[in-house]
């Protein structure tokens, strides 16, 4: 065995080195979630997909035959809607360099072709194997989050879902999204032990990290996938399905299917039922159509939607901050409008009618199809193309689906000489240059930014200046340049810097109420007290929710005298941020009346509109609170110890996954003199981290992340005057604040849960 291994090795050329560590590279890491956030593992990623574009090239220079298939003609119909779209786009900056990566993908199926067909088996396992072994420690964090719910006493069996999950991949409901199509392309292995080896270690993996994921999306992917896969083997099986008589294994077997079946529809039925998701959807969806609406017909322009959503959204809605719009086909509508829409629909058709499930003729090609149909199913509500890896995983199902339906021709590229090529030849080079000009720019104006919020990890605030004012020279459409070489340039002491990038951030998203609110702060610091009003303004319209814009903007237009854009800043930020009464003391009473938010699914609203009653004077009805440990704590407000007792327990019981239930039960236990030792593990374990000691002091962080870009901004990304809504003691502990004194425990009615 040694042998053959070594004798294999030698027969290696340097070019299958090369090609066996790209991928391994690929699969292994920088396919994934953390080169999203890191620009140096994108400009590699990018230097990989140009060697496989020049390759190819190679390849067809050379008289090699290269794959032809029924997808070419409507996959350049997509390209030039793209590219349609590229050229009328609100940012063009930020469309050239999508449209970049979106020419390099359609370049990538030849080449997934061709490793296909040539090396079946180094795909299969340079796919698989990485993702299995980045698959285990995955579920071996989730196992030992729900381990700990059992060990520190939590009441009932863990949920699916706990906060504060994320993978290799990206968030929880990933994996299977990943590991699914490895599976499938592990079927390309060819010989049976390593096979069945790898794909039995993907579903024993596998398996599980589909149920705890807790994507309904997945779940649905799944269903469509196997269905679609099994009619074929039912309907030929139709004849065995009549009735039979029924023997004793027969009756075991189905009482053991009954029970596993109970079992399971008993654990995900809560995640079956949760609404929450699909509300925040529906804001999503609601916002990208908003932004499509202004050029129906070609969209915003690829690259962009995630900022002109923002700027497209109502006012006073609390925008939804997403790399993507949670829907495939809503996605490339928002992108290449109409036009695109219409060209992604007829190429997925095409596939659909020459490779799919039905036109298999092997059990990997059926496999590799239906797959793809249950990943395009489930895109209808999670979009992961953002993830270069995923997409590769799509592309190498199509290759595979497309090989063994026969639907892939081969023939060598011929170059006639004349008028017709030169010109062909020369517009297709211009065009690559200027798509790989764009690349040159975004990859080093993201480097650059890259050191500038490096250096401002390490406290430089003056070096990370200089990096950013270099990022935003480089690459002048990236919104998030100018926003955080505002803060970095204010920090630094280069008030006139911060002005000038503020304004620029303000303009290249006028949706970022971050921006806005740090251009207010400098204008009023400026003296310009015209732009500080209009700025404030813009603030508390576009601001977020759980964010610090809206008591910004309270305070800010305060200051100026616009009384009654004050109090109504103030009011929304009362509702939508829990810290605000404990932060800002306002001079006038504001009447907070319902205080709902038809745009606010998060039932922490709840809980602010306790407080902000609170903090008004105005009277806390808990009859009118739905959330159990929020109803707990409104009666804990009006000194209504066994009512909140009660409604505790019934948190503890109904809603034990939840941070803020933990909350409110280690904070009304300790109000009570109840000992909070177990209560603490026991919030510590649903939050993820260790609960916030009630010393601690919360400063300003050197940067923060948002995922709405996928970069970081220096500090918390606001300028130095903002107020920060940190409070001491910290959250939740300052919702003792609010308690009155309360009487002791009754014998009937003792405390609740989590005696230490």
């Amino acid at each position: 065995m040694t042998d053959d291994v070594v004798a294999w090795a030698r027969a290696r050329s340097p070019m299958e080195w090369l090609a066996l560590a790209t991928g391994l590279v690929v699969f292994g890491h920088i396919g994934w979630d953390d080169t999203l956030w890191d620009a140096r593992f994108q400009l590699v990623l990018h230097l990989i997909a140009i060697g496989a574009i020049l390759v190819l090239g190679m390849f067809a220079a050379r008289g090699h035959a290269l794959p032809r298939t029924p997808l070419d003609l409507p996959l350049l119909a997509l390209l030039a809607a793209f590219a349609l779209a590229t050229l009328s786009a609100l940012n063009i900056g930020m469309s050239l360099r999508a449209m970049a990566s979106i020419a390099a993908y359609a370049a990538m199926l030849p080449v997934a072709i061709l490793a296909v067909r040539h090396r079946p088996s180094w795909v299969g396992l340079v796919v698989s194997v990485p993702i299995l072994l980045l698959s285990i420690p995955i579920l071996v964090s989730l196992l030992r989050r729900r381990l700990e719910w059992i060990t520190v006493g939590a009441p009932g069996i863990p949920p699916l879902r706990l906060p504060s999950e994320v993978t290799s991949f990206g968030s929880v409901a990933v994996p299977p999204f990943v590991i699914i199509p490895a599976w499938a392309l592990a079927g390309l292995i060819e010989r049976p032990l390593l096979r069945r080896t790898v794909r039995t270690s993907l579903v024993v993996i596998g398996i599980p990290l589909v149920i705890l994921s807790g994507s309904r999306s997945a779940w649905l992917a799944i269903a469509a996938g196997f269905t679609i896969g099994v009619l074929p083997w039912a309907w030929r099986q139709r004849h065995r399905l009549g009735p039979r008589g029924l023997s004793g294994r027969g009756a075991v077997a189905g009482v053991v299917a009954l029970l596993v079946a109970s079992l399971g529809l008993a654990l995900v039925l809560p995640r079956l039922t949760a609404v929450s998701s699909l509300l925040y959807r529906g804001a999503l969806w609601r916002d990208t159509l908003a932004a499509w609406s202004a050029d129906p017909l070609l969209g915003v322009g690829p690259g962009f939607m995630p900022y002109a959503r923002q700027a497209a959204a109502a006012d006073f809605s609390f925008p939804v901050r997403q790399p993507h719009s949670h829907n495939l086909p809503l996605g490339v509508l928002g992108d290449a409008g109409l036009v695109g829409l219409a060209a992604a629909l007829i190429l997925i058709g095409t596939l659909a009618l020459v490779a799919g499930p039905w036109r298999s003729r092997t059990p990997i090609g059926r496999t590799a199809a239906s797959v793809l149909l249950g990943l395009g199913i489930g895109g209808l509500f999670e979009d992961l193309t953002f993830l270069p890896g995923f997409n590769l995983l799509a592309i190498l199902l199509v290759a595979v689906a497309l090989l063994d339906a026969r639907e892939v021709s081969w023939s060598a590229v011929r170059i006639a000489p004349g008028i017709r090529m030169t010109v062909f030849a020369a517009g297709g080079g211009a065009i690559a240059l200027v798509l790989v000009g764009a690349m040159i720019i975004a990859d080093a104006g993201a480097v650059a930014y890259r050191a500038g919020t490096d250096r401002a990890a390490d406290g430089d605030l003056v070096s990370a200046t200089a990096w950013l004012a270099r990022a935003v020279e480089i690459d002048r459409w990236h919104p998030a340049g100018p926003r955080a070489l505002a803060v970095a340039a204010d920090a630094a002491g280069d008030p006139l810097l911060a002005l000038h990038a503020a304004r620029q951030a303000t303009l290249l998203n006028p949706g970022d109420a971050t921006a806005w609110i740090n251009l207010a702060l400098l204008c009023e610091a400026d003296g310009d007290a015209a732009c500080a009003a209009k700025a404030g303004e813009e603030a508390a319209a576009t601001a977020r929710y759980l964010a610090p814009e809206l008591l910004n903007a309270a305070m800010l237009l305060e200051r100026l005298g616009r009384t009654r854009s004050a109090d109504e800043a103030y009011r929304l930020s009362l509702l939508t941020q829990t810290a605000t009464s404990f932060v800002l003391d306002w001079p006038r009473s504001i009447v907070i009346g319902e205080g709902t938010l038809p745009e606010i699914s998060d039932p922490s609203w709840q809980l602010n509109l306790l407080l902000a009653r609170h903090a008004m004077g105005e009277p806390v009805e808990p009859a009118e609170i739905e959330d159990p440990a929020v109803r707990a704590f409104a009666h804990a407000m009006n000194a209504e110890r066994q009512e909140a007792e009660a409604w505790l327990a019934r948190a503890l019981d109904e809603r034990a996954d939840e941070v803020r239930t933990h909350d409110i039960n280690v904070i009304l236990r300790d109000v009570w003199g109840l000992p909070i030792d177990d209560a603490v593990r026991l919030a510590s374990t649903v939050r993820g981290r260790a609960f916030p000691n009630r010393e601690l002091e919360v400063g300003v962080p050197s940067v923060v992340f948002d995922i709405g870009s996928f970069r970081a901004y220096p500090r918390d990304g606001f300028v130095r005057s903002a107020l920060r809504l940190a409070t001491r003691p910290p959250f939740p502990w300052t919702l003792q604040m609010v308690l009155p004194p309360m009487p002791a425990a009754t014998p009937d009615h003792p405390g609740t849960g989590g005696a230490g």
